[in-house]
């Protein structure tokens, strides 16, 4: 039968289950031996000399910042204007100035030639953020920090696995933060990773992890039950039966619209906060919040991922070919580039109307993920004009393409979006076939069809 579909970022089903077991048996789930050999392997698989995990990359970033000499109120922070709010939030939290970038339209990443434009003698930090596990123009950001001596900080958070000329992000940077939240690839429920190779910097920020509280038990448990209910909610099944029939009843009853439901779908499944919430919340406030350890048992979890972690990424890499050869996309990142995809997104010249279209035919996909920072009133003081960026947020849209979904339901994605209807199998066959895609095993499938 045919299922509806929607982005699905959930880990396999058997890590799932073994958190629940493991919660269950109530044995090393705050402290113990797999935080230390969770930070080992990924400070292998990076390629940097020291690691620390932490409650979330934000406050992994929270860490890195106020473990620099800075003059508050004076010193700068170059960032890109279309990223998470939090991590302008979090330099805001240390003292710093944000300056916002524009972004390249094709990538969505921070612009390398607004970057050097945006320097000034009070530049003293540039988060370079590879958005949706695209990795952005490293050698320039990177030969631009160097030039002017200034401190360079990686925000793969949506990056584990991509890589840059055969590198591995997160080891181009002075220091970098990676993010194991609830979505992301690799899915801790919660948490992240500070990665560096300054031996200073890794010592102050394990001296003030080893003073922060665990967090409580009923927090883990209400982690383990949103690692739990995202798995099921957008489970083929009950998301054909259960999760889109509610999602059409909220939008035939005008309760909610599709921009609104797309929007607390990625609020309540990512912990994200409220924007208003957001802007009030002080440095205090932040590190009560957020300023735990990272635990045994979400260690647990992550070592069960990193096992087959790069054969997902090769997976999803292979449905983004397919999808795009569907499309009729080309390619448009540079053939040193191997990203980890966090979303796929392409552009749309109405929207609204693409979402409906899409939720029509049974397939719920996401609208602009991020506002325009510099657009916000908790950043009023620091507006500038960025062009490229408030017209990718008018025309972004993102498509559903992880590994679990198949070939027809690929196809089926570009025809809506290309409002192709009603396409015969065997046009699918010769299609794919046309991009190489077919396995010996799919062959069969398609002829006897």
């Amino acid at each position: 039968m045919t299922f509806k579909i929607t982005h699905r970022m959930v880990p396999p089903k058997d890590v799932v289950f073994s958190s629940i077991r493991r919660l269950i048996s109530g044995r090393n789930i705050l402290s113990g031996p797999s935080i230390k050999k969770f930070e080992d392997e990924l400070r292998k698989y990076i390629g940097v000399d020291y690691a620390a995990a932490v409650s979330s990359a934000r406050y992994g970033l929270y860490l890195i910042l106020k473990s620099l000499p800075i003059k508050k109120g004076v010193d700068e922070v170059i960032l890109p204007v279309y990223m998470p709010v939090i991590v302008a939030k979090v330099a805001m939290l240390c003292g710093l100035k944000p300056v916002f970038v524009d972004v390249d339209p094709k990538t969505l990443n921070m612009d390398p030639d607004d970057v050097e434009r945006k320097i000034t003698k009070n530049t003293r930090v540039i988060i370079m953020v590879h958005l949706y596990g695209v990795p952005c123009d490293i050698d320039r950001i990177v030969s631009i920090a160097r030039k002017h001596n200034i401190f360079l900080v990686e925000d793969a958070s949506q990056a584990l696995g991509a890589t840059y000329k055969g590198r591995k992000v997160g080891s181009f940077g002075d220091a970098s933060v990676f993010s194991f939240n609830f979505q992301k690839n690799l899915n801790t429920c919660g948490g992240g990773v500070v990665l560096t190779n300054n031996k200073v910097l890794y010592d102050k920020i394990r001296e003030n992890i080893n003073h922060l509280p665990y967090p409580s038990g009923i927090e883990i448990i209400y982690r383990v039950m949103i690692f739990l209910t995202n798995w099921f909610f957008t489970h083929p099944v009950f998301f054909t039966y259960f999760t889109y029939p509610f999602l059409r009843l909220l939008v035939a009853t005008r309760l909610m619209t599709l921009r609104e439901i797309s929007y607390y779908f990625q609020k309540y499944s990512r912990g994200v906060l409220q924007l208003h919430k957001m802007a009030k919340m002080g440095e205090e406030e932040f590190v009560r919040m957020f300023g735990k350890r990272f635990t045994n048992i979400q260690a647990e979890i992550g070592l069960k991922q990193l096992r087959n972690y790069d054969e997902r990424l090769r997976c999803d890499r292979k449905n983004v070919k397919i999808l795009e050869g569907f499309i009729g996309k080309k390619p448009v990142l540079p053939k040193d580039v191997v990203p980890a995809y966090f979303f796929y997104y392409t552009f749309v010249d109405n929207v609204e109307m693409t979402l409906k279209r899409f939720f029509k035919h049974g397939i719920f996909i996401y609208g602009a993920h991020y506002p325009v920072l510099s657009d916000l009133d908790m950043f009023s003081k620091y507006r500038c004009d960025c062009p490229l960026a408030c017209d990718a947020t008018k025309r972004v849209i993102y498509l559903p393409f992880r590994s679990h979904l198949s070939v027809e339901d690929l196809f089926r994605i570009a025809n809506v979006l290309s409002g192709k209807l009603f396409i015969s199998q065997r046009v699918l066959y010769e299609k794919v076939s046309h991009y190489g895609l077919i396995d010996d095993e799919d062959d069969e499938r398609w002829e006897k069809s």
